[in-house]
Parts: C-alpha cells; sequence; structure tokens
C-alpha cells in the first residue's frame, strides 16, 4: 500500500498548506512521481510563479531534470509532469534526502492509514506539528550514505 504527501510553504518556510493522498498498491518511483505531480498542481492552482521542488528520489529528481523517461510504469505520470514544467513558470528541482524531507515522508504515510484519495490540510495537522517544525528549523536524522 503507498500514498504521497507534500506540503507547500513561504520563501520563509512557513506553512502554506499540505497534501496526502492514497495510493493504493504502487511502487516508491510511482509514488513519488504521484507526490511531485500534486505537489506542482497545487502550487499552480493557488498562483504560484516561482517554486523549489524538493524530492527525496534522485532517480524522481534525474527522470526530471534529464527529461529521459523512466520505468514504463510511470511514464504517462511523468508525462504530464512535464507538461506542467513547461508551462510559464519557474521551477527549480532539488534533491533531498527523506531524514531533510520528514513531514512529506509523515504525510505520505498518513495517507496510507486514512484509504481516501486527496485530502488538503490547509491547517497544519495538529499529530504533526513537531514533524513539521522540525523540518522547518533543519532538524533531520543523520544517516550513513554509499558513495
Amino acid at each position: 500500500m503507498a500514498g504521497c504527501g507534500g506540503v507547500l510553504r513561504d520563501d520563509n518556510g512557513k506553512w502554506i498548506c499540505g497534501f496526502s493522498k492514497w495510493l493504493g498498491v504502487c511502487s516508491a518511483y510511482v509514488a513519488e512521481l504521484w507526490g511531485v505531480l500534486e505537489g506542482l498542481k497545487m502550487a499552480r492552482e493557488r498562483g504560484f510563479h516561482k517554486v523549489e521542488l524538493d524530492v527525496d528520489s534522485k532517480v524522481v529528481v534525474s527522470n526530471l531534470v534529464d527529461g529521459k523517461g523512466g520505468p514504463v510504469t510511470g511514464l504517462s505520470l511523468l508525462t504530464n509532469i512535464i507538461s506542467l514544467l513547461e508551462l510559464n513558470w519557474e521551477v527549480r528541482i532539488c534533491h533531498t534526502f527523506r531524514e531533510a524531507n520528514s513531514f512529506a515522508d509523515a504525510l505520505a504515510n498518513l495517507a496510507c492509514d486514512g484509504g481516501s484519495s486527496l485530502i488538503i490540510y490547509e491547517q497544519c495537522h495538529v499529530h504533526m506539528r513537531l514533524c513539521f517544525l522540525a523540518d522547518y528549523v533543519g532538524v533531520a536524522t543523520p544517516r550513513l550514505i554509499k558513495r
């Protein structure tokens, strides 16, 4: 079972809105693509013209930056995302480790519990405020990274 989630922040890192979406059975790659697509759609619908998109999947970042297709299972999602990226706005795509983006990961996990489609949070979910605050101030869980 999989879900995706994300948060829109202002240029100071403060809360704008968040989302979670239950996806059912899919790969981590496809779940990441869904998160990117929903996040970009939400930013676009809210009128943002300059966006930094932080994604914790190096494969997704690489596929979006290079414009190369990934696994066939995510091809239609990737095509939809690229169409959004080509609109009249500036989107900077960045890789971030999951430990530095734990709130989006927590929203994705929350989606798995909910079993409903897209949920938009206009305010930070009460049970997750500490997690959001940790991301906001830059608290991250260290891990060893293979080079």
